[in-house]
């Protein structure tokens, strides 16, 4: 069964001891640190070969700007 984490780190930095540890990342845009951050984690992800759903937590808002850049990356289960 494939292991998913991710939704209350902080930071892309905070992603990299995971990387091998679970086959699926949840990053949340709010927590990850913004757009930037979080497209750190997508980029981290691919590199290692994990995939990558983002987590969505407490607004609509929050959840249209965690789709949004998520949409294009080649980890992003089909």
């Amino acid at each position: 069964m494939p292991l998913a984490t991710g939704e209350n780190l902080y930071g892309a930095a905070a992603f990299t001891p995971y990387l091998e540890a679970v086959e699926i990342l949840q990053p949340d845009l709010g927590k990850a640190g913004g757009v930037t951050e979080y497209l750190a984690v997508l980029s981290a992800a691919e590199a290692a070969g994990r995939t990558v759903n983002p987590h969505l937590y407490n607004s609509a808002s929050r959840g249209s700007r965690s789709h949004s850049p998520a949409i294009a990356p080649p980890s992003w289960p089909s």
